[in-house]
């Protein structure tokens, strides 16, 4: 009776430490993720806390904010390369022109990741390219003929302002005077647009034809015309910004259709590919 008590007990003694260790795992499990959420959500804050210094949102940002932002980059450009100024200062030598719009939803150099120095830009509602806008025409002279740019890109974007303005019409007369030649365009291709339902997508097409049309009307300019006759020129892109995505989506602009037609030199590809 005794041993089989002793016996009886030292398998309940077992049984019970079994269950013990069980319980001992799952409180030390339970308590172990708890320090671990609790870490990671004093990381996370501190994390937000830290880069709410360096960067304030510009939502709702007041105007002296703009200047203690400003205060804040130049220490953070310093703090990766102590010359950085001085280097900015010895002059530019961009490879890229960008023509965007002048949407404040597309901030071109962060699309791309690109540096002060970079890029050299030149931006207007729904990113026109007019023949008698002087303006654009100095920015692209001066990229072409001056800082010898090996790329110009115009880059549009999905849901835009002045684009839904061409279909739509607006009560502002030079905005409307501005944009007409959109217009033209959605009439040109009216016959495609109508088939698209929805007025959000039908305009988002209306802006990839735009982009196209401005980049050949890039191709069209006297400064072009000269840069092709030099037998230095840069390569020509048409982009579009997909604002729901943030993703660049590259226009096919049909070059080889372009060279036949003679708006590109024969030996454009031999060229640019050449500058790449």
């Amino acid at each position: 009776m005794i041993i089989g008590s002793i016996c009886h007990s030292s398998v309940f003694f077992s049984v019970n430490l079994a269950n013990i260790k069980k319980i001992s795992c799952k409180i030390v499990s339970f308590f172990s993720l708890d320090i671990i959420y609790y870490f990671y959500g004093l990381y996370l804050f501190h994390f937000k806390v830290f880069f709410s210094k360096t960067v304030t949102p510009m939502k709702n940002l007041n105007f002296q904010k703009l200047l203690e932002n400003n205060h804040l980059w130049i220490q953070e450009k310093l703090n990766e390369d102590s010359d950085y100024f001085e280097k900015l200062s010895k002059g530019q030598s961009p490879r890229y022109l960008m023509i965007g719009c002048s949407d404040s939803r597309v901030p071109i150099t962060s699309l791309i990741k690109a540096e002060a120095g970079e890029v050299f830009i030149h931006r207007n509602i729904a990113n026109q390219v007019n023949l008698n806008d002087i303006n654009l025409l100095s920015v692209l002279e001066y990229s072409v003929e001056h800082l010898h740019i090996k790329h110009i890109v115009v880059i549009g974007h999905y849901n835009c302002g002045g684009i839904a303005a061409a279909v739509d019409g607006v009560n502002q007369g030079l905005i409307e005077n501005w944009v007409s030649p959109v217009n033209e365009l959605y009439y040109k291709h009216k016959e495609e647009l109508s088939l698209i339902e929805d007025n959000h997508t039908m305009c988002d097409r209306l802006s990839e034809i735009n982009v196209i049309e401005q980049a050949i009307n890039i191709i069209k300019t006297p400064i072009l015309k000269r840069a092709f006759k030099s037998g230095q020129f840069p390569k020509i892109h048409a982009w579009i910004f997909d604002i729901y995505t943030g993703k660049i989506v590259q226009q096919d602009l049909k070059e080889n259709s372009l060279i036949e037609n003679g708006l590109l030199p024969k030996n454009y590809f031999e060229v640019v590919n050449s500058e790449n």
